[in-house]
């Protein structure tokens, strides 16, 4: 597949993207079926990126960076691992020094981990949890990113009440590495996860 192509794919996963502070927004995305193979940007959402057999015609498609573009693939990415369990796939999406904060509903208080390792055990804990993330929206500045969820499910919030899970009032603060390859000993961590900010006081207390 050309990798104009498949950027396009990557970003039709992509529930929406709504602007923030002069950041980039698209439209949720329509993905047309065999069935229907003119339906590739509906006349009411001009900009919605569709999937079809043949190459889509878009027109007045905000532009994203090729970085901007790998910094969604990302998250989405991580929400696809993170719901799936996979360890080993989230952690390559973070840096060593990485400051991740998060809710421990069960404790009624703010959680997270500083560092990759920390961060790991952290992961087990949600893992076991049976937490899960649905994606809403995802906004693009530059090297931050803000990601909200339609629903957050785990046992501790049916165990508090919520059988169904909860709408997450907080939008995660997802800020990439923009340290150069030389101040990180050769290593270009541009495209790794520095700061996951997913938590206030107030947000974590359920009751």
């Amino acid at each position: 597949m050309p990798r104009r192509y498949r950027r396009m794919h990557a970003l039709a996963l992509l529930v929406l993207l709504v602007a923030s502070c002069g950041g980039t927004r698209l439209p949720a995305p329509t993905i047309p079926t065999a069935t229907d193979p003119q339906a590739v940007a509906p006349s009411a959402t001009p900009n919605a990126i569709g999937v079809a057999t043949s190459p889509p015609q878009m027109t007045g498609i905000p532009t994203l960076s090729a970085q901007q573009s790998q910094y969604i693939q990302i998250i989405v990415e991580f929400v696809r691992s993170y719901d799936a369990g996979k360890l080993d796939v989230v952690l390559a999406l973070f840096a060593e020094n990485v400051r991740y904060d998060d809710c421990d509903y069960a404790h009624a208080a703010r959680g997270g981990a500083i560092g990759k390792q920390a961060l790991g055990q952290w992961f087990l804990q949600r893992f076991a949890d049976h937490d899960q993330l649905q994606l809403r929206s995802i906004s693009v500045n530059n090297v931050v990113l803000a990601v909200s969820y339609s629903k957050r499910t785990s046992d501790s919030l049916r165990a508090l009440g919520f059988p169904a899970g909860i709408e997450p009032s907080v939008a995660t603060k997802v800020v990439f590495d923009q340290e150069s390859p030389t101040a990180n000993y050769g290593v270009d961590t541009h495209d790794q996860i520095i700061q996951f900010a997913n938590a206030s006081d107030n947000a974590c207390r359920m009751g």
